[in-house]
């Protein structure tokens, strides 16, 4: 029963977060390809009209575009041994959902953006720990992390004052305090 629940969980959350990545591209490319500044929380999340995919540039690294035409050298997500892809266009490379403080952490091929999905309290351990996670599994910096586009997100059944909320990278300017 867990596992079926845990499985509509993030499906779901991956569906909100495809969702949400679309309609920032189509307001994105809508602005002749001009950075978002009035998106529903207030934050940029950057997404590019631009949906070429992630350039190889070598077995294990990956150039992934990020904010403001920036692109970062990340490791290969498809090549670590723990991604599962839903449909060749969504990968999940970390999850931690079943546990106290968990998070999944998402990676959506065709507008290369992320998606950490906080799914139970206490979040501002969730985060850190999935912070973390995705800068090892990923072999960045944290200023590497801020240039990519990565949604930080939990839902109303998580936290009613921080659900439906871009939470943002704890290092990162613009990050809501937990």
């Amino acid at each position: 029963m867990k596992t079926v629940f845990a499985t509509i969980i993030i499906i779901s959350a991956l569906a909100v977060g495809i969702i949400f990545l679309a309609v920032e591209s189509v307001r994105d490319s809508e602005q002749s390809d001009e950075f978002i500044n009035n998106d529903p929380v207030g934050e940029d999340f950057g997404v590019s009209a631009n949906l070429t995919p992630p350039v190889t540039t070598g077995l294990n690294r990956i150039s992934v575009s990020g904010t403001q035409g920036r692109s970062v050298t990340v490791n290969n997500i498809q090549k670590l041994h723990e991604t599962v892809t839903f449909d060749g266009e969504n990968y999940k490379f970390a999850d931690n959902s079943l546990n106290e403080a968990g998070y999944e952490i998402l990676f959506h091929a065709p507008d290369e953006s992320f998606l950490i999905s906080l799914e139970s309290p206490p979040l501002k351990q969730a985060r850190i720990a999935a912070e973390a996670e995705l800068l090892e599994k990923l072999g960045i910096s944290e200023t590497d992390a801020c240039q990519l586009t990565i949604r930080v997100a939990t839902s109303l059944r998580v936290s009613e004052t921080f659900g439906a909320k871009e939470l943002g990278l704890s290092f990162c300017p613009g990050s809501i305090d937990l």
